[in-house]
């Protein structure tokens, strides 16, 4: 069957024509020659739908329902799912060659060890991290993070994971839209999968989408805690609108809403300040410096206003325009409550192993985490 080019510019790509094709060959190609894939496909109207296609299905049908621009993204242990509904445009990349557990050596053939040490609280060798990661991908399946520290070496694989796949979508995405800023703007982030729904404790899985994605503005983050994102696609076809409802209401762990301002300054120089009132009409105004991870607890059956003002030098628009504008918002809040990431956009880490490692610390700690007992306290280089 012809499909449209996918060049039809040296300076435009056109993808849409030719993914519904790959999913087809996918399903004639390799599903079909799986023992009783026929059989079972006769047994329902819409025949058999693939997890990441349930997937894309879904966050489409979720961002259409309620007219929000929707992000989601998949992290499994052989292939990694990415999908956005913005605009009325529905994008997803697929890739098989990312994930947190057996393609963890694909995943590092495409990134720099340098890059995996940066996200980590702790001090290990190159030549160590790359072994430990290695035999991570043979022990993955069968066992998940057993202390500390393979927590955060897992971690920082579905950070790299989240960050290659959502710089492979950017580069083609905004190529196709040709509005650089609405990267950035998202008014919900989805995580699936084990490798972010498994973590001990929330903040871990609100920290891999922050660190993934960089999301700017105001967006609220949630989880695919039970897999049933996953598997409303099917749902979603006969009944779109039972499906996005039961996404949104019954199936999404919310984390909380996330506040992050584009801008970078000084450590302690003033990036925004705000005023939250809640319900009851207590209030809360406070000063938020750059370069920190501030949570307001606000549960998430709670609504609060919330008035937000940056600084000059700070701007909650996702392109960076309008520095100092002020915001006011409905916000919802969730496991983790509202969170203030004033770390700026992008993030920038420090050079020196010692002030990287105390800083990673510094922000789990205001992630309200607790110490871990097997991670050293990070000493001068």
């Amino acid at each position: 069957k012809p499909i449209n080019n996918i060049l039809p510019t040296l300076s435009h790509h056109d993808f849409s024509s030719v993914q519904p094709e790959l999913d087809i060959l996918y399903m004639q190609r390799k599903m079909s020659r799986l023992p009783g894939f026929n059989r079972l496909s006769r047994w329902g109207s819409s025949g058999i739908v693939p997890t990441a296609k349930s997937f894309v299905q879904t966050i489409h049908y979720l961002g259409q329902s309620h007219n929000v621009n929707v992000l989601g993204v998949d992290v499994g242990s052989a292939a990694t799912t990415l999908v956005a509904a913005r605009h009325n445009l529905q994008r997803h990349i697929i890739r098989s060659d990312i994930g947190s557990g057996v393609s963890l050596p694909a995943l590092l053939n495409q990134t720099e060890v340098e890059a995996w040490r940066r996200w980590l609280p702790f001090e290990i060798e190159a030549d160590d991290l790359r072994n430990a990661l290695y035999n991570r991908a043979l022990t993955a399946a069968q066992t998940p993070p057993q202390d500390n520290e393979d927590r955060y070496l897992h971690l920082a694989g579905v950070r790299e994971a989240i960050r290659l796949i959502a710089g492979q979508a950017k580069r083609a995405w905004l190529d196709e839209e040709g509005h650089r800023g609405d990267w950035f703007d998202w008014d919900l982030i989805v995580g699936a999968g084990e490798a972010l729904t498994a973590l001990p404790h929330a903040a871990l899985a609100a920290l891999a989408l922050l660190d993934g994605f960089e999301p700017a503005g105001i967006c609220s983050l949630t989880l695919d805690n039970h897999g049933l994102v996953r598997l409303l696609g099917s749902i979603a076809l006969a009944e779109p609108l039972a499906a996005a409802q039961l996404a949104a209401f019954d199936a999404l762990r919310q984390l909380g809403t996330v506040v992050a301002p584009v801008g970078l300054g000084r450590p302690g120089e003033t990036a925004l300040k705000f005023k939250m009132t809640y319900q009851d009409d207590r209030r809360i105004e406070m000063k938020i410096p750059f370069g920190v991870l501030e949570v307001i607890p606000l549960t998430a059956n709670e609504k609060a206003s919330l008035e937000v003002r940056p600084t000059r030098n700070f701007s909650l628009h996702p392109s960076g325009k309008y520095p100092g504008r002020g915001m006011a918002a409905q916000v919802q809040g969730g496991e983790l409550g509202i969170i203030i990431d004033t770390r700026g956009r992008p993030i920038i880490l420090p050079k020196t192993d010692a002030d990287r490692r105390r800083l990673l610390q510094t922000w789990l700690a205001q992630l309200n985490v607790e110490t871990e007992p097997d991670i050293a306290p990070a000493t001068t280089d």
